[in-house]
């Protein structure tokens, strides 16, 4: 029972998540001319960076790139 659940959700939500969201991003956001695959890739690639330099500096204890880490979100929190 729980798993036909996380299928549901697995499977529904990225098509609900386009048709209602996804669909008038270029409204939403008021960026004429960009795709907003574009604007949705990017952020992913921003995030796996992030995310996988933060797990690699945290294994291998590298202090390079923790700080890179930890840098780029600062800048992030304070751009925003």
């Amino acid at each position: 029972m729980k798993t036909s659940f996380w299928w549901f959700t697995f499977f529904c939500c990225p098509v609900f998540l386009f048709q209602g969201v996804l669909s008038d991003l270029t409204k939403v956001t008021g960026l004429h001319g960009l795709d907003p695959v574009v604007l949705v890739l990017v952020v992913g690639i921003v995030m796996f960076t992030l995310g996988f330099a933060g797990c690699v500096g945290a294994l291998r204890e590298n202090i390079c790139l923790l700080k890179f880490v930890s840098n780029i979100i600062l800048s992030e929190l304070l751009c925003v």
